[in-house]
């Protein structure tokens, strides 16, 4: 027999597929592993230049840090979580462009950040105008969405917030017997806020608080506004102002009885020194800053000794304010991991409802967190921690 017909034919139109087989096979392109297996990306919005670049090389550590441990857990539903990095330069502008790069061009999940407390309305601005799901790291705003705020959908805190740091403070000051409280606010820049939450809280925890004093930074010292206090009968002090003010109200407090309880601005080298004694200085702070003291009953002890560990250090060589900035993107991280995992599906959307309806709570170095409809900040006011240096060594005010 000729073998002729072995040759190829020359084809004059194209090939025709049969359709069920055009449609298995674009189903099966659709189900390859490598799909699912993709990494997930989650946006960092961090200070890698300008003035707040030391707290950001330490938020990028510790957010490195945190990533690798989850991945080596499983990751999220087989998937390895990735951080992309974009430096905001401490700057307004800056952030909403990293902001829209890393959540349109790059489709990240989340947004974490930032490092500068004044970017913090900025980027809940952006959050809830684009439905990004974002954890704020700094800021002290209440995130409750109950309250008339319906712009408060998309965003959550790693930190703590006004509401929590109040109830914790006003907690641990009547425990110590301390009853009466002098606001001591810098002139125009929220001090009538923070004035109204405190005496809403006071009445509703029988605590006495006096008519605010304020200051201005232009001023040497603010002995009068504390002396008047004294006179009033007030046992402390509650200073809100700037972090360049430490040593103003320091050098105003020397010598007198009268304890200054300092806001988180104001948790600087200066104010947790040796100074913290003469001064008698309260802080409200979270389970990170107290790192290996932290009391072995305190039930985010595991995480923060985890974190210390993993961190190599502690606060005897970070920063306060660079240790706090850390703990935050840690949390930030574990919180979206957690989220994710209990998600029904790997979307925007069910990472937000996922956050909202936590059945467990977060434990992490910051605090107890559990969001819900109510609040998305969450945490529990009794896992922050209300102390005074004594003999060199921070504890818990008596």
């Amino acid at each position: 027999m000729p073998l002729c017909f072995l040759r190829p034919i020359p084809l004059k139109r194209p090939l025709k597929i049969p359709l069920i087989l055009l449609v298995l096979g674009l189903l099966l392109s659709f189900s390859r592993p490598f799909c699912c297996a993709s990494p997930l990306p989650v946006g960092l919005l961090i200070d890698l230049s300008g003035p707040g670049s030391e707290r950001g090389r330490a938020a990028l550590r510790a957010a490195r840090q945190a990533v690798s441990l989850i991945n080596q857990q499983g990751g999220i539903k087989g998937r390895r979580l990735e951080i992309l990095v974009g430096d905001t330069q401490g700057q307004k502008q800056r952030l909403l462009l990293t902001a829209q790069e890393l959540s349109k061009k790059h489709h990240v999940i989340a947004l974490i950040g930032p490092v500068a407390p004044g970017l913090s309305q900025t980027l809940h601005a952006y959050a809830e105008t684009y439905q990004v799901p974002t954890i704020l790291t700094e800021g002290m705003s209440p995130l409750f969405p109950i309250r008339g705020h319906r712009s408060i959908n998309w965003t959550f805190a790693s930190n703590p917030r006004l509401d929590s740091w109040l109830k914790a403070l006003l907690s641990g000051l009547k425990q110590a017997g301390i009853t009466s409280i002098g606001p001591l606010f810098q002139e125009g820049k929220g001090g009538e806020t923070v004035a109204l939450w405190l005496r809403a809280y006071s009445i509703e925890m029988g605590m006495r608080v006096l008519a605010p004093q304020t200051f201005s930074i232009q001023e040497a010292d603010c002995k009068a506004q504390l002396e008047w206090f004294e006179s009033q009968g007030a046992e402390a002090s509650l200073v809100w102002g700037p972090s360049n003010w430490a040593q103003v109200i320091l050098r105003s407090a020397m010598g007198k009885e009268i304890s200054l309880v300092l806001c988180p601005y104001l948790i600087t080298p200066l104010t947790t020194s040796t100074l913290a004694e003469k001064a008698r200085i309260i802080l409200v702070v979270p389970p990170v800053f107290m790192g290996e003291e932290l009391p072995p009953s305190h039930p985010c002890i595991r995480p923060v000794i985890r974190f210390t560990t993993l961190m190599e250090t502690n606060a005897s060589n970070l920063s306060p304010q660079c240790l706090l900035t850390a703990g935050a993107y840690w949390d930030g991280l574990f919180m979206v991991s957690m989220a994710l995992k209990k998600a029904e599906f790997i979307t925007r959307k069910s990472l937000r409802d996922s956050l909202e309806a936590l059945k467990e709570p977060f434990y992490g170095v910051m605090g107890v967190f559990q969001p819900d409809k109510r609040n998305h900040s969450g945490l529990r006011p009794n896992s922050l921690l209300v102390i005074r240096k004594s003999h060199g060594i921070w504890g818990p005010i008596h």
